[in-house]
């Protein structure tokens, strides 16, 4: 088992980046975020190394409490245009779950879980303190990777359409590994980003582009294609 003792190296350009995006995002992700993950990552089987890679603070821009889940549930902020690392070969939605770190404080071992889409990490579950893990006595015992197609019909085909629609380039500007599927006012939403705080760009089942707000909850209409709100809104 190798273990890490930092979360970096990291360069000054993915420094500054980190520092940008925290004045423009409260959920910001930080140095001992990357340890915590790479750390889980390092002492899973083999078969999960691949997703080392893409803990790096260029890929993963931020990290928000996923409140629909409760506490310690948190989603990732991935930067797509960065490197999108999906690979649809994998199942949309693994969890890895029953991975057990013990706690020095509480004198017993807590919970991790970590959230795979598309084989790219979405997210995960910890309601501890970082501080208090001994990386030195972990428990796999209770490790059980679960895969859910976590999608209704309308969303597989939903999903379908946007890989057959989109180009590559346009691809990396939504969270096709983590779309959701919502239902507003007797109407369906597919959300393709996570605006954080609750808040999200999202489809309906004709192509129109929203934004959907909690505080004031709201559902705006922003454009009448995907294509048409990629092309205007490439940076959003």
């Amino acid at each position: 088992m190798v273990l890490l003792t930092k979360a970096g190296p990291y360069t000054n350009n993915e420094q500054k980046q980190n520092k940008m995006f925290s004045l423009f995002n409260k959920n910001k992700i930080e140095e001992q975020d990357f340890y915590f993950l790479k750390n889980v990552i390092c002492i899973l089987p083999t078969k999960w190394d691949f997703l080392i890679k893409q803990i790096n603070s260029r890929f993963i821009i931020g990290k928000c409490k996923n409140k629909l889940y409760g506490k310690g549930f948190y989603n990732l902020v991935l930067n797509r245009e960065y490197y999108d690392y999906s690979n649809y070969k994998y199942p949309e939605l693994v969890t890895l779950s029953g991975i057990y770190i013990w706690n020095k404080k509480k004198r017993e071992y807590v919970e991790v879980q970590l959230y795979i889409s598309f084989g790219t990490i979405i997210g995960y579950y910890f309601n501890s303190k970082y501080k208090h893990l001994d990386w030195c006595k972990v428990r796999l015992t209770t490790l059980k990777e679960n895969t859910h197609a976590n999608h209704s019909n309308g969303k597989k085909a939903f999903i379908e359409n946007l890989l057959h629609k989109l180009s590559p380039e346009e691809l990396k500007l939504i969270d096709i590994g983590d779309i959701n599927e919502l239902e507003i006012g007797g109407n369906t939403y597919y959300t393709i980003r996570n605006l954080n705080d609750g808040d999200y760009i999202a489809i309906n089942n004709i192509g129109e582009v929203f934004i959907i707000t909690h505080s004031p909850f709201e559902v705006k209409q922003l454009s009448t294609s995907i294509k048409a709100f990629l092309n205007k809104h490439r940076g959003y």
